[in-house]
């Protein structure tokens, strides 16, 4: 066994920390409320669905820690800490207060790989997933061992009240699961089949859509049809539904897809030869009979990561690599700009188109004020930095990136989270009915590292290996701001902002920081990284909307890293400075 002293561990977790939690001077964008990980749980999250209460509900996978198998925990940055028992592979299902409460956490022995959730007519959280060793539920006396798939609903006090276990075997190699507004479920899968082709036996691949009653036996069933050998690009087909019942859906498909009659063969573009062929994407509308309503095809070589649907349209997000015509409209993919928004209205036409200095983009969210939330994914390394629109970014490769824009595509801001979270594929947005932002995921660490300092929360204890992440972003306005209607949700049009110039410093710097609202409580303090207070310059000062100056002086300061909070009412800014 090959061992690791002391010294060299201590030095690599200060690396860590270091590369992630402090930058130069990057955009600070809405501030993260509270923040939950784990401890040596080797997995993390992969669905969520926030509850009628507002609570977040989060599936995922625990697998056996690394090196070691104590103190294995569930913590979050209210304090608390749940204790996680030693095992094999298995799914965990947690509910989280708006708070950042630990309500419950779920170990669902012998079940694994939960592929997405929702809520059922009655607010139960539903999720769907597969059978690994005869998973039993003692509060229903079920235990199931005569299915691949299951689905489960859990009460909003995460007991079992429901198992529908897919005795018929209608669920192949999920890829993703909702519950339908319109009653019963909807997923995507692989499938594969052997078709008669004149006098010999063909084998074909599928990227199947299917209806579910309530009981899990098929409703309906669309295929498309994946010629040739190479089928289709990671993530698969990825829908979402509107409220009406109609589901769009969107895949990445190389050589040719086949939609009902409609055959379409992916563009020959700029392709290097027989081994790298064009590819390209597709946008498919559905009614809630399964009817196949019309289907667009990209022109371009792109893959998508990311569906939603909204009211008012349908988003996508994803990566493009060339710059042909994307679906009939040309676009800017100069300077290496590779990640790509765009919003169709429901009938499949193109309204707008957003690229910018990129890889992808991961998960899809909406507000009320139809606001987009976006996961970004980055594949600048270090030590070049990323120009995102108006900002530019430091030490950004694979760490979680947070991009809003308004509904006409104008760019509002970014958030840098410094977080290994971004490379996985299961990243989780989503909003609440204020606006407010809960995500989720799966952090990257590759050795013991702790985590102290995150935004407003000050989260204490230690991940070693993949952890599960979950926090909640601070997107709205406090209820003293002014507003039109008395209690109202107000989303911050723009977030607080702290820098300090120059960082690092020797004897002095200049602090700016921007209030977007007149608060008159705010209140600006120096943390060790620790999290121990070390100066308060002022408390419960009353200031107006704008931009503020205050020169700090190291007088009394040892050489090394603080962090600096501003704190109003409720806003809380924070940035990491460096005294030398």
């Amino acid at each position: 066994m090959h061992t690791i002293d002391g010294y060299f561990i201590s030095r690599l977790c200060l690396t860590v920390i270091i590369t992630f939690f402090i930058t130069s001077i990057d955009a600070n964008a809405q501030q993260f409320e509270w923040a939950s990980s784990g401890n040596n749980l080797n997995g993390g999250v992969r669905a969520s669905v926030i509850d009628r209460k507002g609570n977040l509900i989060v599936a995922g996978v625990f697998q056996p820690g690394y090196g070691y198998h104590s103190d294995r925990s569930l913590y979050s940055s209210t304090g608390q800490s749940v204790s996680v028992t030693y095992g094999n592979e298995y799914m965990f299902i947690a509910s989280y207060s708006p708070e950042g409460k630990i309500n419950w956490l779920r170990e669902c022995k012998g079940a694994d790989d939960p592929v997405g959730m929702g809520l059922d007519k009655d607010g139960n959280a539903v999720v769907l997933a597969s059978n690994d060793n005869n998973p039993t539920f003692p509060e229903l006396d079920i235990r199931v061992n005569n299915a691949r798939y299951f689905i489960l609903h859990l009460s909003p006090e995460g007991k079992a009240v429901k198992v529908v276990a897919d005795t018929q075997n209608v669920i192949r190699q999920p890829i993703r699961f909702a519950v339908s507004n319109q009653g019963g479920y909807i997923v995507t899968q692989s499938e594969h089949t052997l078709e008669k082709s004149g006098n010999a036996v063909e084998s074909v691949n599928w990227m199947s859509l299917i209806k579910l009653d309530a009981s899990c036996a098929l409703s309906w069933k669309q295929r498309i049809r994946l010629y040739g050998s190479h089928g289709y690009f990671i993530p698969g087909m990825l829908f979402d539904e509107a409220r009406n019942g109609d589901i769009y859906g969107v895949i990445a498909v190389r050589e040719a897809a086949g939609f009902g009659d409609k055959k379409f063969k992916a563009p020959e573009v700029d392709s290097v030869d027989k081994q790298h062929r064009g590819f390209g994407s597709y946008l498919v509308s559905y009614n809630k009979s399964g009817k196949m309503k019309w289907v667009k095809p990209s022109g371009t070589k792109s893959i998508f990561s990311a569906i939603k649907v909204s009211d008012r349209g349908v988003y996508l997000g994803g990566n493009i690599q060339n710059a042909y015509p994307f679906f009939g409209k040309s676009i800017d993919t100069t300077g290496k700009k590779a990640m790509v928004l765009a919003r169709f209205n429901f009938k499949g036409a193109l309204q707008w188109v957003e690229t910018t200095r990129a890889n992808t983009i991961k998960a899809l969210a909406t507000d009320q004020h139809e606001n987009v939330y976006a996961v970004v994914e980055s594949r600048v390394s270090y030590p070049e930095k990323m120009v995102f629109y108006t900002d530019t970014l430091s030490n950004v490769y694979e760490s979680l990136l947070i991009a809003s824009f308004s509904e006409a595509g104008t760019y509002r801001w970014v958030k840098h989270t410094r977080l290994p979270m971004s490379r996985n594929e299961y990243p989780q947005l989503i909003t609440t009915d204020c606006g407010d932002i809960f995500v989720s995921g799966e952090l990257w660490w590759v050795m013991k590292a702790e985590m102290k300092w995150f935004d407003a929360a000050l989260v204490k204890g230690y991940g070693y290996g993949p952890m599960p992440f979950v926090g909640k972003i601070n997107n709205t306005l406090p209820a003293f701001v002014p507003r039109e209607k008395p209690g109202e949700c107000m989303v911050s049009p723009a977030p607080w902002t702290l820098r300090n110039f120059p960082n690092p410093f020797k004897s002095a710097t200049t602090v700016e920081y921007k209030t977007t609202y007149r608060d008159d409580r705010i209140s600006l303090q120096l943390y060790s990284i620790n999290g121990s207070l070390i100066k308060t310059f002022f408390t419960n000062r009353p200031q107006e909307k704008g931009t503020h100056t205050f020169r700090l002086q190291a007088d009394g300061l040892a050489a090394g890293i603080y962090v600096l909070v501003l704190r109003g009412t409720v806003a809380v800014a924070t940035e990491q400075i460096l005294v030398q």
